[in-house]
């Protein structure tokens, strides 16, 4: 009994809370900035009881994951806000290791929110419990990369048709169109991403929005205006890549080729729906109607005020308040001053300040020191056995 009540409080989400967010607050983000659309919903199958399903969606390189907290979110809402539609996330465990890769640094928010590490306990456990699950079935190479491979899918894991076979779990593909925009035209650095990653961070894009990054905290967050689509597909029942074979069956081999047939699949639809909605993958005209519209609430809609916002929504649920916004200048100011670790991410050059609050100053600069040390001493190493290689 032990054990099942600590996976219970492992598991546990705030259903509470992520509701609370995203009706004050990722809602209007969703549906003011992002402009988000789900298309062909029809072809979900319904939910039948103790059964779990596997949406499985395409990554967006060189960017925040954005698009899985709109997905999860903006689904969510259009069921309703049901618990038992909500469909649990499966993320990089580096994302929830990490406190700079939870959206300004606000602590546990990907478990809060019902992500869990992406491991195959992790995995197992919700398929048992009949509970739905987001994946990205690209890994971490999907994050990785680059703008010039956009829409380019990178190969799948087979760990998601195991599952789907043992548990008799449908599969249903969502097509995201347009999130590739959101940090465009960036690339990898192999030496910067060697010292964020000593961080906790996977890697750090290229892009002419990194520049801002020293000067803006919340620009590590950054997102482009978008107009992301999520397109679904026709769902896929285990029992007709597998024909009817048995799953002791099934070998190794087996699941490449089904793997590599459903991979060969999104690869044709996802170019098909680009073609259909991501020609003009921004549609300014329409967010300046918005934003033109809503002139007070811009604060809240656009990126600069996403710090401030949503930490303070996080720290007033935990002081027990749930108070409703209203969206005004004088609310968004009272905000800032009430609580400052938010309001640190939009001050010019405030890093020193945010990293104090944190408390990691101290650790930000001793990774810096080893890395400056490592990388003189790896370059005196290539130096030297460059002269050796002359000599002989």
């Amino acid at each position: 009994m032990g054990e099942i009540e600590n996976k219970e409080i492992k598991y546990y989400m705030d259903f509470k809370l992520n509701r609370y967010l995203t009706e004050q607050f990722i809602s209007v983000v969703n549906h003011s900035y992002f402009r988000t659309e789900l298309i062909h919903t029809e072809k979900v199958p319904p939910k039948k009881h103790g059964k779990p399903r596997i949406f499985f969606s395409n990554h967006s390189g060189m960017s925040f994951p954005w698009d899985a907290i709109v997905f999860s979110s903006h689904y969510w809402e259009h069921n309703n806000f049901q618990a038992d539609k909500f469909i649990r996330p499966l993320a990089a465990p580096m994302l929830s290791e990490s406190k700079w890769m939870s959206p300004y640094m606000i602590d546990n928010f990907w478990r809060r929110g019902g992500a869990l590490d992406a491991t195959m306990e992790n995995f197992e456990y919700l398929m048992e419990k009949g509970e739905d699950v987001l994946i990205y079935p690209e890994g971490v190479p999907g994050i990785g990369k680059g703008f010039d491979r956009k829409y380019q899918i990178q190969n799948f894991s087979t760990s998601f048709l195991r599952m789907a076979v043992h548990y008799d779990a449908d599969l249903i593909p969502i097509y995201t169109i347009n999130a590739e925009y959101c940090h465009p035209y960036s690339y990898k650095n192999d030496r910067l991403n060697r010292f964020v990653q000593r961080l906790g961070v996977p890697f750090l894009p290229l892009s002419p929005i990194t520049a801002l990054v020293g000067v803006l905290p919340w620009a590590f967050y950054f997102s482009l205006p978008a107009k992301i689509h999520f397109v679904f597909g026709d769902p896929i029942a285990p029992q007709n890549f597998v024909g009817g074979k048995e799953e002791h069956r099934i070998r190794r081999k087996d699941y490449i080729h089904y793997r590599d047939e459903i991979h060969w699949d999104f690869q044709k639809n996802i170019t098909k729906y680009v073609e259909e909605f991501g020609e003009d993958p921004y549609q300014f005209e329409e967010l300046k109607e918005i934003l033109f519209n809503n002139i007070e609430k811009s604060l809240y809609i656009l990126p600069f005020g996403w710090p401030v916002v949503l930490t303070s929504l996080v720290k007033e649920y935990d002081m027990g308040l749930m108070p409703e916004l209203q969206y005004t200048i004088e609310e968004f100011i009272r905000l800032s001053f009430k609580h400052p670790e938010g309001f640190s991410f939009t001050l010019p050059f405030g890093w020193s300040m945010v990293w104090s609050q944190k408390k990691l100053a101290t650790d930000v600069l001793k990774t810096f020191i080893h890395f400056i040390e490592e990388e003189l001493h790896l370059h005196k190493n290539t130096k030297t056995q460059g002269l050796s290689r002359r000599r002989k």
